[in-house]
């Protein structure tokens, strides 16, 4: 691998570690877990799916390899409410549009997406530039 992938996979390993340190975070209940109509108390699990919107200056196999990286190193958010996943996912975006706004070596539009099952709860895409990263 390029020395370029290599630090920017390092740059990923330590949001990735944040991520899961934020969602490591367990929540104790009383009553039952309810159904999946999608009530704001209503507790569910949610999980990330980060997928390439435009690989920018990677090659299509590093922009595939580091989605699938991320994939794989975010875990399930068990038992949470809608309110609390949007928050966490609020924070990780709000981390990775901060962790990329300076220079950056890359170019990538990724979209990141808050899930439930098969439903989309939030999605974003963030604009990692050279100079500058933005939260579309």
């Amino acid at each position: 691998m390029t020395k370029k992938f290599m630090n920017l996979l390092s740059k990923w390993n330590v949001l990735a570690v944040a991520l899961i340190a934020m969602m490591s975070v367990s929540l104790a209940s009383c009553g039952s877990d309810g159904d999946d109509s999608g009530s704001e108390n209503t507790l569910n699990d949610y999980y990330f799916q980060f997928e390439v919107v435009n690989r920018g200056t990677l090659s299509d196999a590093d922009a595939n390899a580091l989605m699938g990286q991320l994939n794989s190193q975010t875990g399930t958010m068990t038992a949470y409410t809608k309110a609390e996943a949007i928050y966490v996912f609020d924070s990780v975006v709000e981390d990775l549009r901060t962790s990329f706004a300076g220079v950056n070596e890359f170019e990538l539009s990724f979209r990141v997406k808050l899930m439930t099952k098969t439903t989309t709860v939030k999605s974003k895409v963030i604009n990692i530039k050279t100079i500058g990263c933005t939260v579309d």
